[in-house]
């Protein structure tokens, strides 16, 4: 992953202007170390807010994500003067490439018209066609940000920006102080809450276990024994409750017919005393029975008696509606005369009677007919009207729409004025021109010559992309050919290094070995013989010595030119396969280039011979011809729709015209009706007169009919009424009355003799009916009584040994059903035991794991799994910070000490291997190992990510002119070997002198910031 470019505005200290820092750009692109300077409290760190501000929403120098309400309450990240502007905004972009490409991704936050802070936004661009990607929602972006790159926020924070001088405070602390430092510094506090939720997992489980024990002794179970007893005694108890059973029916069915037999007692009782209640009935019956009987003697004359006084009544109505007939007949002469008045007014002529109904008839048929007319000239008006305002409103033309449907006058004008204007438009082409099947082959045209386009610009991008391939591995072939003979003299220099290293240690060690004469050479005096060989003169001392210590340093330069000879090779050797494995693949793409150009090229040739644009034809042929298509398919759609303009405007001149010629009319009809009838419901106020006159005219005739009905109907009735008279008189004699209104006195009303008659043929059927019941209640009473087993015993008794009986039953079934609740509850219980005891195999299952566990990494406090965890990650980041020390120095190396409450130790190599505590390490030595600490923990954050771009804050503050310029020296061999861009933040003016490529902060006197960059 490598920065390329950073651009932010209104973030922390800086403030109003946007600032831009390009590492693609000079000076910074030609020095890979560069420092970012400036005074303490100027900003310097906020050049790396805006990087994991854009990227992850967060800065390092907070718990957690930055949102407006973070703002508001810390009055951080965006500039304080700023934030009090009332449009103020703020935003930081990082440019950035991995992989996959290059991106942009940026944050930025401002305020809304009211003053308060919107939302942040985030967005990410693939650079360079500033698409933007699609991410779901807000707090997805630093997850894409992560997955593009590799790292998230905090493998990112540890990878490329180093806190070096935290590495320098871990070398010199104790077991503890350093186990919490790894653990802060890796961000691997995860093992010690492993280690207390594993401590707490086993105390629940524990726990559980106890409860469910606890549940298992409250489960109470029967043995053996209790359940056979049990069950014999329902056994007994089955056989008993059916003896009893049996029992309760006996007793149930006599206390049945006993209580049936109580039951016909009372019937009979009651009967007897219905019989003489009936009894009293008849005796209160007998005076109307004699009135019923006197109605009955005359009841032969009811209908002459009726008749008689019928015709009576009759005769008086008969007289009374005569003279009612003769008052109506003067006035209906009276109404005739007003009605014809009437009609004779309305038609505007004299009316007779005799000619009242085809006067009226053809006045109403005449109006009618001027009504008609006026209607079928609106009705012929209506679908011209509809078609009219259809075609304006389906029109989409403007002039069409701005047409009036009221004002035909206007609109006819317009029309014309239209027609006229369209004229030039229609005579670029014939009537007859056939437009569709020419667009359809200029249609066809225009996709060719576009695909052709398109043929073009791919036959010119892969002719562009060839050319950078063969550049490439013409580029390849020629750093191979200068590589090669350099790995050759590399791999020569190694096996005589080598050898010579052999050669020396043997030396060596010879003369090692005669170090163990030491002690006779210390007895040795000159002018004194050897005690070994006798001679007076000792000259191997002094060679000894010589000899010694130059074999020693010859051994030691040996192995530093050793180390970085093998460096060299293996770095040549990467260099020349890595070049020829990218030689095949650019070879095999240039190969499938070759064939897409062959094809492009073929295709673009056939279609430009088809086209009739010569072999020959060039991209702005091709442009000109898609042009002239353009322009006759343009001209022909402006043919087209003036062609559908003047149809339209036909029609709806014509509408027009058909419209103002029935408006007309129907005002001339309107006219002429009002001048004859100046109302609105003729057919209403016709039917109306008829009506009256039809009436009056039957009414008339009917009043006449009945004054001659009535006047013989009148003298029907008199006769009629003397001969009922007469054959009454004879009925009379013979019953001995002597009046009609004698016979009158005793008939009764119908409806009254009608109740007479049904009373006394109630109470004859009700007389008949006891006497049947009495005796079909004698017979079941026998029967019932034959039917009994103990006809002895009183109902009382029969009760009370049938709710014995029964009680004695009930008794049984609840003793049954007592024992059956207990064969089941122990059934239940045994089959709860059996669950609860599988429940709690299971949970000392589950428990004896995080008992395991527990005795491995758990404990209250998470230290055992901690210290473990940290202890392998301190071995795994020793071993790469080795790495990263054998390339800064070929002195020292790490190690990890065999007590782990002891310091970290240092083996010096230039003293055998001698282990020193890194307490003793110098300034400069300290900042070697420490920063070695640092890069290894980003190799360690940034497995399977390739870092470019490294930030190096703190840890050079405290150190002397000395050191200083040691780890200056360090940083440059650190870029030079690992070709990344290293960025130093420190405010010590001797880094500035040192390093001469700065991005400089400065802070102004209104406090606030801006950068430079220098160099």
């Amino acid at each position: 992953m490598k920065i390329l470019r950073l651009r932010f505005k209104n973030i922390n200290s800086f403030y109003g202007k946007s600032y831009t820092i390009d590492f693609t750009a000079r000076p910074l692109s030609d020095s890979g170390l560069f420092i970012i300077s400036g005074p303490t409290g100027a900003g310097k760190s906020t050049i790396l807010d805006v990087i994991t501000l854009a990227l992850y929403n967060e800065v390092p120098r907070f718990e957690k994500g930055i949102s407006k309400t973070e703002i508001d309450k810390l009055g951080s990240i965006v500039n304080a003067r700023a934030a009090e502007e009332p449009k103020c905004e703020a935003f930081a972009e990082v440019e950035y490439e991995v992989r996959s490409g290059k991106y942009r991704a940026a944050w930025s936050i401002s305020k809304n018209r009211n003053g308060n802070w919107n939302n942040y936004q985030m967005e990410i661009s693939k650079l360079p066609e500033e698409i933007l990607l699609e991410v779901k929602s807000l707090g997805d972006y630093p997850k894409k940000n992560a997955e593009l790159i590799g790292l998230n926020f905090d493998q990112f924070v540890k990878s490329i920006i180093l806190a070096q001088g935290s590495f320098a405070e871990f070398l010199k602390a104790d077991r503890n102080t350093r186990t919490k430092l790894l653990e802060d510094i890796t961000g691997t506090h995860i093992y010690r809450k492993l280690g207390e939720q594993s401590y707490e997992r086993f105390k629940e489980s524990a726990g559980q276990i106890r409860l469910k024990e606890a549940e298992l002794k409250g489960v109470v179970l029967k043995t053996e024994a209790e359940v056979a007893e049990l069950t014999e005694r329902k056994i007994a108890q089955e056989r008993l409750r059916e003896k009893s059973e049996r029992e309760v029916e006996k007793w149930e069915k006599e206390r049945n017919l006993s209580n049936e037999q109580d039951k016909l007692r009372a019937a009979a009782r009651k009967i007897e005393a219905d019989q003489l209640r009936l009894t009293a009935e008849l005796e209160a019956f007998s005076e109307r029975r004699e009135q019923l009987a006197a109605h009955e003697s005359v009841s032969h004359l009811a209908a002459p008696l009726t008749k008689h006084r019928e015709s009576e009544r009759q005769l008086k109505r008969i007289e009374d509606e005569i003279a009612s007939r003769g008052k109506q007949a003067s006035r209906l002469v009276t109404e005739e005369a007003g009605l014809l008045e009437s009609v004779s007014a309305l038609i505007g002529q004299e009316v007779t009677g005799v000619d009242f109904i085809p006067a009226v008839d053809r006045f109403e048929n005449e109006i009618l007919g001027l009504e008609l007319e006026i209607k079928e000239q609106r009705a012929r008006a209506a679908p011209i009207d509809k078609a009219v305002r259809s075609e304006i409103a389906a029109a989409n033309h403007a002039w069409a729409k701005g047409l009036s449907v009221s004002d035909y006058e206007s609109s006819l004008q317009a029309l014309s004025d239209r027609m006229a204007g369209l004229g030039a438009t229609l005579s670029a082409y014939p009537a007859n021109f056939d437009a569709s099947e020419r667009l359809k082959v200029l249609d066809a045209d225009f996709e060719t010559l576009s695909d052709l386009k398109a043929r073009f610009q791919d036959r010119v991008r892969l002719g562009e992309e060839g050319k950078k391939l063969r550049d490439e591995l013409a580029r390849l072939s020629l750093m191979e050919s200068q590589l090669q003979p350099e790995l050759v003299a590399s791999s020569a220099r190694l096996a005589t290094i080598k050898k010579n290293i052999e050669q020396k240690t043997d030396q060596w060690i010879r003369e090692s070995t005669s170090q163990k004469l030491e002690v006779y050479r210390d007895n040795l005096r000159e002018g004194e013989p050897c005690p070994l060989c006798g001679s007076p003169d000792h000259p191997y001392l002094t060679h000894y010595v010589n000899l010694a210590t130059g074999l020693a340093k010859e051994i030691q330069d040996l192995k530093s030119e050793l180390a970085t000879v093998e460096i060299k090779e293996k770095r040549l050797v990467l260099e020349v396969d890595g070049g020829k494995k990218k030689a095949v693949e650019l070879g095999e793409r240039l190969n499938a280039m070759r064939s897409d150009y062959k094809q492009v090229d073929g295709v673009i040739r056939e279609t430009v011979s088809k086209m009739g644009l010569g072999p020959e034809a060039t991209a702005d042929d091709l442009q000109h011809k898609l042009r002239s298509v353009q322009q006759e398919k343009a001209g022909i759609d402006s043919w087209v729709k003036g062609q559908e303009q003047v149809s339209l405007a036909a029609r709806l001149k014509e509408g027009f015209t058909e419209l103002m010629a029935v408006r007309n009319e129907v005002r001339r009809l309107d006219e002429e009706k009002k001048r004859r009838y100046s109302g609105n419901q003729i057919q209403q106020e016709a039917r109306e007169l008829r009506s009256k006159w039809e009436n009056l005219i039957t009414v008339r005739e009917e009043n006449n009919r009945q004054l001659v009905f009535r006047e013989s109907e009148l003298n029907e009735t008199r006769r009629e009424m003397e001969e009922v008279l007469s054959g009454l008189q004879a009925e009379l004699q013979r019953t001995g009355l002597s009046s009609p209104e004698d016979a009158e006195k005793r008939i009764i009303p119908a409806a009254q003799y009608q109740k007479l008659k049904l009373e006394a043929d109630r109470l004859l059927h009700q007389s008949q009916n006891l006497k049947l019941m009495a005796a079909e209640n004698a017979r079941m009473l026998t029967e019932r009584t034959a039917a009994r087993n103990f006809p002895e015993l009183s109902t009382e008794e029969i009760e009370r040994l049938y709710g014995d009986a029964r009680q004695h039953f009930r008794n049984l079934l609840q003793e049954i059903a007592s024992l059956q609740t207990l064969l089941q509850t122990e059934l239940e219980n045994r089959a709860r035991f059996g669950l609860i005891s599988n429940e709690l195999a299971e949970l000392q299952k589950e428990h004896r794991k995080w008992d395991l566990l527990r005795q491995y990494i758990g404990d209250a406090s998470g230290n055992n799994f901690s210290g473990f965890a940290q202890s392998l990650t301190l071995q795994n980041l020793i071993g790469l910070a080795n790495l990263r020390l054998q390339k800064l120095s070929d002195r020292y190396i790490l190690d990890k000490p065999g007590n782990d409450s002891e310091g970290l130790y240092v083996l010096d190599t230039y003293h055998g291997n001698q282990a020193r505590a890194v307490s003793t390490l110098s300034g400069g030595e300290t900042f070697t190992v420490s920063l070695a600490l640092a890069l290894a923990l980003s190799d360690l954050a940034s497995r399977n990510v390739r870092i470019e771009s490294l930030f190096i804050d703190e840890g050079f503050g405290t150190l002397d002119a000395e050191t200083l310029e040691s780890a200056v020296a360090i940083l440059e061999r650190l870029q030079d070997e690992s070709s990344k861009t290293v960025g130093v933040i420190s405010h010590r003016p001797e880094m500035k002198e040192r390093i001469p490529v700065q991005i400089q902060v400065e802070k102004g006197i209104d406090g606030s910031s801006s950068v430079h960059v220098v160099g």
